[in-house]
């Protein structure tokens, strides 16, 4: 089953809706109830309620990326339960100004700084998990993401908008738009699938260069 056909169960209310967007989005969805809330019973008892909470959204909500779709109800709601536990103010960005400067800022960044950004600050991974999820090393990571924090900051001052403190920031790293979560978060690696890609890749090439040499020394003979 596709995306969209989940999202065609959630439209025409089918009661199977919510066990079908479990089974095509629960790891995904998991990873980032996890990121949030560091925690594993509480990632499920959040994976549970946003099957639940999609049917409230969907209709009149169609969403454009499902996955991103998930993936943001999934952090809204793992942010809510975090914020229960805290018991500190929730922060709302409705026709907040800062909503589209980020937007804007973000959709101006590089692909791969894009990325970076959105899986460290959207996605909440450690430096070292983006890095991996990337192939960088962390200290390269650390430093590219300094300087996207440097920039981000610097652009919200030429907009003469005060540039949020780091828990009002995540949230609203939470409000950007989906097409952004679903290209930077589309093919998130995990830290052993990185490095296990890049040696598949290195095999791959040895392989060729050997069957190259190979060829090249009968044709010499």
């Amino acid at each position: 089953m596709d995306d969209r056909t989940v999202i065609e169960y959630y439209l025409k209310r089918s009661p199977d809706a919510p066990g079908f967007a479990a089974r095509r989005f629960s790891d995904a969805c998991y990873k980032v109830a996890f990121s949030v809330l560091r925690d594993e019973e509480k990632a499920e008892d959040c994976l549970a309620r946003v099957w639940e909470e999609a049917k409230r959204l969907i209709p009149p909500a169609r969403p454009a990326f499902p996955a991103a779709f998930f993936a943001k109800l999934t952090r809204d709601l793992a942010f809510e339960a975090r914020q229960e536990e805290t018991a500190g103010p929730s922060s709302s960005f409705e026709n907040d100004p800062a909503v589209p400067a980020l937007n804007e800022h973000i959709y101006s960044l590089a692909p791969a700084d894009r990325a970076l950004l959105i899986r460290k600050d959207w996605l909440l991974l450690t430096d070292e998990e983006a890095a991996a999820s990337l192939g960088l090393e962390p200290s390269d990571a650390r430093q590219r993401l300094s300087l996207l924090h440097e920039g981000l900051a610097g652009f919200f001052a030429q907009r003469e908008l005060a540039l949020p403190e780091e828990t009002a920031l995540l949230r609203l790293f939470g409000r950007i738009d989906d097409e952004l979560i679903f290209s930077a978060i589309a093919r998130v690696k995990g830290s052993g699938e990185a490095a296990a890609e890049d040696l598949k890749r290195r095999a791959v090439f040895a392989v060729i260069l050997l069957i190259l040499l190979c060829a090249l020394i009968f044709i010499l003979k």
